[in-house]
């Protein structure tokens, strides 16, 4: 009889527990749908990292009045009049952990300061390319964005192992390409440029658009038939993003900053490869300075590119094909005749 009557009883609230957690299961649901469920913060480095602190020093002192305060005990009340926890005190740790908290959350510091320079950083992700352009006014241009961790020494994916489970790794654009831009204090980047499609070269630019606020994306191709260009246009379209389409003869404005697309030629056919000699190979004018990206161009398009008259005259050549063989023939060097060149290489490249 007991057993029946407390089962009814309990009745009630096994419902209402149900409810509420079918409630706290699918609350998050909604914001996943507006891409709001989460949000990944920059972080501050070198001096403005002292937010953090002083962000813990009243979360302590908070958490410290909390553990203390029982308004169900004389005593208490005795310890706040006697001005150990003075409610004013308490005020000025809130206001300061709000305050502190609300600067983390938001980074109002998080967009790139126009200093009227022209700054190029290029990222150390192995085997693969990626380099962050960032224009006097505070335009960002991220040019390729790193591959997969796992790339065997054959500069392939290695994901026909006969491992029944992937390796539990970061990949580049969370680890090397997000990680640095968080630590730039950044959480917007203006435009993508994946020069072709090849993992090493786009792979890593998914993470930059699920991490980062991104205006849209610029190809020269666009192959639905190409898995690695399929996944990247998932992710622009899941994040709401356009892709641009350019080609050869095709100028990009970034305030006094000029981006010469020199190759491909322009293609209408949608299913038009994205390889090697597909790759978009643009030069960045900024005043009487030059540099030359090459993507992984090889020889074809080297000799394509020079017999056409196009002028590859720069200081800065990023080196096509992280420096192989396959590329940088005598005359593509000497036309462009940089007094620098950077080659973006992984440590067991076997491409010479």
């Amino acid at each position: 009889m007991v057993s029946h009557i407390s089962g009814w009883l309990a009745w009630p609230l096994i419902m209402l527990a149900e409810k509420v957690n079918w409630l706290m299961t699918h609350l998050v649901d909604p914001f996943s749908r507006l891409g709001i469920a989460s949000i990944r913060l920059p972080h501050y480095s070198g001096w403005p990292g002292v937010v953090y602190l002083l962000y813990y020093l009243p979360l302590a002192f908070l958490i410290f009045a909390l553990a203390r305060w029982n308004p169900l005990r004389p005593v208490s009340i005795t310890r706040v009049a006697s001005g150990t926890l003075s409610p004013r005190r308490v005020r000025i740790a809130a206001v300061a952990f709000i305050a502190t908290l609300a600067v983390i959350v938001l980074h109002p510091f998080s967009a790139a300061r126009p200093d009227g320079k022209l700054h190029v950083d290029f990222l150390d992700v192995g085997q693969g390319d990626c380099a962050l352009l960032t224009m006097p006014d505070g335009t960002t241009l991220m040019i390729d964005g790193g591959g997969r961790p796992n790339m065997n020494r054959d500069g392939l994916d290695d994901t026909d192992s006969d491992e029944p489970f992937q390796r539990d790794t970061r990949s580049i654009g969370e680890g090397v390409v997000s990680e640095f831009l968080w630590a730039r204090g950044l959480d917007q980047i203006d435009y993508l440029l994946p020069t072709h499609a090849d993992a090493d070269h786009i792979d890593g630019l998914n993470d930059v658009a699920r991490n980062f606020k991104v205006r849209s994306a610029i190809v020269a191709r666009t192959p639905p038939d190409d898995p690695e260009y399929a996944r990247f246009a998932a992710t622009m379209k899941a994040a709401g993003l356009s892709i641009e389409k350019i080609g050869a003869g095709d100028i990009l404005h970034f305030g006094n900053v000029a981006a010469e697309v020199l190759w491909p030629p322009p293609s209408a056919d949608v299913k038009a490869p994205s390889e090697n000699n597909d790759g978009l190979v643009v030069r960045i004018r900024f005043g009487d300075k030059a540099l030359l990206f090459t993507a992984d161009i090889e020889k074809q398009a080297e000799r394509a590119i020079l017999s056409e008259g196009v002028d590859v005259r720069s200081d800065i050549v990023k080196v096509a094909h992280h420096g192989s063989r396959t590329s940088s023939t005598p005359a593509f060097v000497a036309a462009s005749h940089p007094s620098l060149a950077i080659i973006s290489v992984g440590r067991t490249s076997i491409f010479g």
